[in-house]
């Protein structure tokens, strides 16, 4: 069985990413019944998440020789290194505040 789509654009139907137009027709997550509002595809948490999706899923990013796997290998190991641990490795303001602030 096919599931209906919430668009109206034709160039969209069927696409997961049709958030424009669930906005425009003023279509509310909220109102989706909850084995609809399941099959919505969820942004992740944090870099640390992204990072660890494109791990898992980056081959749409090599197809027309657009990027190597070197360069996203590159790319991740930088931003782990220069983003993703150094905030790891410090407290946040609340924390701060909750166990060092006196």
């Amino acid at each position: 069985m096919r599931r209906k789509s919430i668009c109206t654009d034709p160039s969209w139907h069927g696409r997961a990413d049709c958030v424009h137009c669930a906005i425009r027709n003023r279509v509310l997550f909220a109102d989706l019944p909850p084995e609809e509002l399941a099959k919505v595809p969820k942004t992740p948490g944090s870099l640390r998440d992204v990072l660890k999706a494109l791990e898992a899923d980056h081959e749409y990013l090599l197809k027309g020789d657009v990027f190597t796997p070197d360069v996203i290998e590159t790319w991740i190991d930088y931003k782990y290194e220069k983003e993703v641990n150094p905030v790891r490795m410090r407290p946040s303001p609340l924390e701060f505040q909750l166990y060092f602030d006196i």
